[in-house]
């Protein structure tokens, strides 16, 4: 989970110069836990839930699927 956050802290830095303006960028993440016993496909759709919660929130955050 802190990985997620530092991430989207990381990306959130970010500043890239176009000709007239400065641009920034924000990601959005989404954590699913996993065990040996988790379904390749259940799991992936868990964190693309999550991943949609955040970009609901507004982007340039994470979120933990429940």
């Amino acid at each position: 989970i802190s990985l997620a956050a530092r991430i989207v802290e990381a990306v959130g830095e970010l500043r890239f110069t176009a000709p007239l303006e400065s641009l920034r960028v924000s990601v959005s993440v989404g954590v699913s836990h996993c065990s040996d016993e988790t379904d390749w496909s259940n799991w992936y759709s868990q964190a693309d839930a999550a991943l949609y919660r955040a970009k609901g929130e507004g982007g340039g955050t994470w979120t933990l699927h429940p």
